[in-house]
């Protein structure tokens, strides 16, 4: 399984390529298998793109700090 940081490469490949978010969605479930990544997420990605934000890393949010050991993911 992909390092959750790295899923953010496939969409931009996808959406590079001309694939557009439903069938990315596809592509990525019928590679690394249901509830790798959400189709919300993969929205969210196509999204950012579609704005030129092409930044690939996640972005800060407010509030609390996770707990989850991103390693571990």
């Amino acid at each position: 399984m992909l390092k959750k940081m790295h899923f953010g490469h496939v969409p931009f490949y996808e959406h590079k390529k001309g694939t557009n978010a439903a069938s990315t969605f596809k592509n990525i479930c019928a590679t690394y298998g249901k509830g790798s990544l959400s189709e919300c997420t993969i929205w969210k990605w196509f999204t950012r793109f579609r704005e030129g934000n092409f930044n690939l890393s996640d972005e800060s949010r407010p509030g609390r700090p996770s707990d989850c050991n991103e390693e571990a993911i």
